[in-house]
């Protein structure tokens, strides 16, 4: 771990101007060929246009909260929350509470702030005890620095590393998709913090020292973080998941479990031999033309993207950190990019803050929009590969850690779930497919519920690898809808 944060020098030249900033399309695959902590150092250092740096520094001021606020939307799709009622929750009496705690108490201990959230929120937080204690101690220390006089480069790096350290030691976010992106939302904020520590500060006579320079812009940047860091803390510990009523399941279910279990275990005992049958029966028959050749749009796939294209560009939209990158000024630009080369690559790349190279649509992006069924398949088997990793970590003796990490996945699994009931257009054309899609999402809920009575009564390992073997070949099986469909020899029309 030590040696894939470890700080790979090398030479940035002697000079830096501004016209010289790496071009945004530059590969995190070139770090090793780059100077971080050296091009930290000589940024801080030999900036050639200070009032140009400071101009654009102010310029980003400007904007930085609208843009995140905008991102902040496309999250919220994932989280199936509203960003109304994560606005509400800033200004209701628990948000000034959090951000209270933030901004006069010295103290970064968790459990002051979650004691401000819901009595049960222990129920929910899972394994981000760790990470969300970790961004509170960083962001403590962030706000130390910009109380201070004077900086050292070095003392960012050590922070952001600090971050690094944590994220990776977080197994959970491989599967999390709820975690993965708030905590997307988050780190990019916390980088154009080290990024503007930087960029308003002036080398001290020595050079050993930065001296920090515009406090005022310096305590705008830091106001507007911490207002956010309320709504990652909100978040991250989970409370939103009892505002969604989801977790209401979870306490029914604690009351008096033992004739749901019998009826879950029967219900999924018939609705996965119906499915089974079924799409059996269906697949009997020989099948001649792949389905790229069968489901086809109704309109031709470059007009489609470029209708598509015309679409986004009328609609200023933020739907990933990377649009925020392209909209940033130069200068930030660079010093982004210089303090992203001290992360792992690894971990850029799982939360979507690579240095992005302007291209076209995504693969999903066009799978999505010229056959929207495979992008449905491709949503059901990655509830798949969360219930793998499930079934991967099951614990042969129950921790109390172990059950809050297995409850809160599983109310991921039921958020997306709930996301599966709906659909902006159906994707099917055959009646037997739509009956067992259906089928399907019965059989999930019930899933579920058996889930959480697993945990409640910590089963055996061997007693959860049957119920998750079941259902993970189950979701795979039906992705043999799509053979359904392709031998029906129809087009599909979207309405």
């Amino acid at each position: 771990m030590a040696e894939m944060l470890k700080p790979r020098l090398g030479s940035l030249g002697e000079d830096l101007e501004l016209d010289e900033l790496p071009n945004r399309s530059i590969s995190l695959q070139k770090r090793s060929s780059i100077s971080n902590l050296t091009g930290l150092l000589r940024m801080g250092k030999t900036r050639s246009n200070r009032s140009l740096t400071l101009l654009q520094v102010h310029k980003r001021l400007q904007v930085f909260d609208e843009n995140y606020k905008n991102f902040l939307t496309t999250v919220c799709k994932t989280l199936t929350i509203s960003p109304e009622m994560i606005f509400a929750m800033q200004s209701s009496e628990h948000g000034k509470q959090l951000l209270e705690l933030l901004t006069s108490s010295e103290s970064t201990d968790l459990n002051r702030f979650l004691s401000v959230l819901c009595p049960q929120i222990q129920l929910v937080v899972g394994s981000n005890n760790q990470i969300l204690q970790t961004i509170l101690q960083t962001s403590h220390t962030l706000h130390r620095l910009c109380k201070e006089q004077s900086i050292q480069a070095i003392s960012l790096v050590e922070t952001l590393r600090t971050i690094c350290q944590s994220l990776m030691k977080a197994k959970h976010l491989a599967y999390d998709t709820h975690s993965t992106q708030i905590i997307s939302w988050w780190l990019p904020q916390f980088v154009e913090m080290l990024c503007v520590l930087l960029l308003i500060s002036e080398p001290t006579k020595d050079g050993s020292t930065q001296q920090l320079k515009d406090t005022k812009t310096l305590e705008s940047y830091f106001s507007l973080y911490q207002a956010n860091l309320v709504i990652v803390i909100y978040l991250l510990s989970g409370e939103y998941l009892f505002d969604l009523k989801i977790v209401d399941r979870v306490l029914n279910l604690q009351r008096d479990f033992s004739q749901r279990e019998k009826d879950c275990l029967d219900s999924l005992q018939m609705k996965t031999s119906q499915i089974t049958s079924s799409i059996r029966k269906r697949l009997r028959c020989t099948f001649k033309d792949s389905l790229g050749d069968r489901l086809k749009c109704p309109l031709d796939s470059k007009d489609s993207l470029a209708k598509n294209s015309k679409v986004d560009s009328q609609v200023e939209q933020i739907k990933q950190w990377k649009d925020i990158y392209h909209s940033l000024p130069p200068v930030c630009c660079h010093s982004i990019y210089l303090f992203l080369l001290h992360m792992p690559s690894d971990l850029c790349d799982h939360f979507s803050i690579n240095i992005p190279t302007p291209t076209s649509l995504t693969s999903s992006q066009l799978i999505a929009q010229s056959n929207p069924l495979l992008a449905l398949l491709d949503r059901v088997l990655k509830i798949g590969e969360v219930l793998e990793a499930i079934r991967a970590t099951w614990p042969i003796i129950f921790t109390e850690a172990d059950k809050q990490a297995l409850i809160r996945t599983i109310l991921v699994v039921c958020v997306e779930a709930k996301k599966l009931h709906k659909l902006e257009s159906i994707p099917f054309v055959v009646p037997e497919s739509w009956d067992n899609w259906l089928l399907y999402l019965e059989l999930l809920e019930d899933f579920i519920d058996h889930m959480i009575i697993l945990v409640q009564r910590q089963a055996s390992l061997c007693e959860a690898e049957t119920l998750l073997g079941k259902m993970i070949v189950q979701t795979r099986f039906l992705t043999q809808i799509s053979r359904i469909e392709a031998d029906e020899e129809c087009i599909f029309y979207s309405f």
